[in-house]
């Protein structure tokens, strides 16, 4: 289990925290047009996040009957990534807007779900059904070759939109060319 606090990052070394966009010509259906919150890395043991736009319209008392009758059982799942599918983890953050912090729990128990809600009803809670790893060097080589884009969690990109829609907007920001290539049709025939 972990509790972190995170800023911006600023170096490959240290990308927990930040976003990981997937490069609108990354095709692997795993990570097509995903947005991964990564909640650890370090260039010895590799990286490890969740997908954050992969809504499986499900809630945690209906993936889960023990939580029906909690004050969990309205806790929105998502597919967390392709690792470990039947293993869920409960991840929750909080906006700190006026020291500029962004603090992220990581696989909470829900004991300190409960506790984290009831101290800060407005806190985010989600589900995540799996989870995204990379081993040692592989995350570094993936954005050798330009198969992600880092950048960092802000406020108002993770309140309102979901799914695809939150790749979009997120990555139209980084740059005019990441604009028009999120803008293309998946199949160019179409244009």
């Amino acid at each position: 289990m972990r509790n972190s606090e995170f800023g911006q990052t600023e170096s490959v070394s240290a990308l927990a925290g930040s976003l990981l966009l997937a490069h609108p010509e990354l095709k692997d259906p795993n990570f097509n047009k995903s947005v991964v919150l990564i909640s650890a890395h370090s260039t010895d043991d590799g990286a490890l996040g969740v997908i954050l736009n992969r809504p499986m319209g499900q809630s945690l008392a209906q993936f889960d009957g023990k939580f029906s009758y909690t004050d969990l059982a309205d806790v929105p799942l998502y597919v967390g990534g392709p690792a470990s599918p039947d293993q869920m983890i409960l991840t929750a953050w909080q906006w700190h807007l006026e020291q500029g912090r962004f603090q992220l729990h990581f696989g909470i128990n829900p004991d300190k779900a409960r506790e984290l809600i009831s101290h800060d009803p407005e806190i985010e809670l989600r589900g995540f059904v799996g989870y995204s790893g990379w081993s040692q060097g592989q995350l570094e080589g993936e954005l050798e070759q330009d198969s992600w884009v880092v950048t960092p969690v802000s406020s108002d990109a993770l309140e309102d939109v979901q799914g695809d829609d939150l790749w979009r907007t997120i990555i139209r920001e980084v740059s005019p060319e990441m604009r028009f290539l999120a803008d293309a049709p998946d199949d160019p025939s179409v244009n």
